[in-house]
């Protein structure tokens, strides 16, 4: 936790103390949404009123499939976490645009998605509009 605080502080100059309460608060949604998975995509029975009989309706979740973020730079890796666990929980692939200035925070963010055992470009981020940088991965 302290490395992933370290990066959201040398890359957005964010106070140390703020960024290690974002990067717990994203421990504790990524855990939520972890915990609660199964039981958010579960079929949800219906009453059906006017059914004479017993009859099987139900509620289901089905994936919308891709789900674009563009992110801003304020919270770099909370508010892609609140987007990205619900949407890949779901079934969605997530691409993210991420703020310019915070390429390494978008670049850890699909490192994590890979070491968590995310589905192959699940979530991917997309390093456009940044005058063709594409700076290195960061492993913390």
């Amino acid at each position: 936790m302290a490395e992933t605080a370290r990066l959201l502080t040398v890359e957005m100059g964010k106070p140390i103390g703020q960024s290690a309460a974002e990067v717990l608060k994203c421990a504790e949604n990524r855990r939520f949404y972890a915990d609660k998975a199964e039981g958010f995509a579960a079929d949800e029975p219906l009453a059906n009123p006017a059914a004479v009989s017993v009859s099987a309706a139900w509620a289901r979740c089905e994936p919308l499939g891709v789900v674009l973020a563009a992110m801003p730079w304020n919270y770099s890796l909370r508010q892609v976490i609140r987007f990205a666990a619900p949407a890949l929980m779901a079934g969605n692939t997530g691409p993210l645009q991420h703020a310019s200035n915070e390429p390494q925070s978008a670049l850890y963010l699909d490192t994590r998605f890979e070491r968590a055992g995310s589905p192959a470009r699940s979530f991917n981020t997309l390093l456009i509009g940044r005058n063709q940088l594409q700076p290195e991965r960061v492993d913390v």
